[in-house]
């Protein structure tokens, strides 16, 4: 979901792992020359996931790396199984109350929830919880938020990992 954390968390994961990062969103902005805002302000939402889809399927690199995907990308046609066949997909799984926390200053640069009053975007933060979570649910790990720091929280993805002899 947006405002889970993702960007912050893969960073640190691949940091102390020692893998390459992926921002997809910063991917799509590179390739595009265009903003996640502009892209779904000229093209629209499902343009802008087909586009999405795109760079997701061609941006596996040939060395170990961790890849943030946007909020909506599992959610669309066969993202999240594309995402299971080829790494280990996690699921910061945040309630509404620590998504609203996050959320409600630092939404202006999030198409979906640009410009929305604290009251709409509890009603969207709800919604697209309901919407997607079918598709987060379907992720080989999921870990509960929210965490006391960063550092604990991808200590604990690591540990879960380890414990579960799964491989990144």
């Amino acid at each position: 979901m947006p405002g889970s954390g993702k960007t912050s968390t893969g960073k640190k994961l691949a940091k102390q792992l020692g893998w390459q990062f992926i921002d997809l969103d910063a991917a799509i902005e590179k390739q595009t020359d265009k903003s996640i805002t502009e892209l779904f302000a000229s093209l629209g939402e499902p343009a802008f996931r087909k586009i999405e889809q795109d760079v997701l399927f061609h941006s596996l690199p040939g060395e170990p790396s961790i890849i943030a995907c946007g909020g909506g990308t599992p959610a669309f046609e066969e993202n999240m199984q594309f995402i299971n066949e080829h790494g280990l997909s996690i699921y910061l799984h945040a309630n509404e109350a620590f998504l609203l926390d996050r959320l409600a200053t630092k939404n202006q640069a999030r198409p979906l929830l640009h410009a929305l009053s604290q009251e709409e975007l509890k009603i969207k933060i709800a919604t697209l919880l309901t919407v997607r979570c079918n598709y987060y649910e379907q992720a080989h790990m999921q870990i509960k938020l929210p965490y006391l720091n960063i550092k604990t929280l991808t200590n604990s993805i690591l540990e879960h990992i380890e414990a579960n002899n799964n491989k990144l």
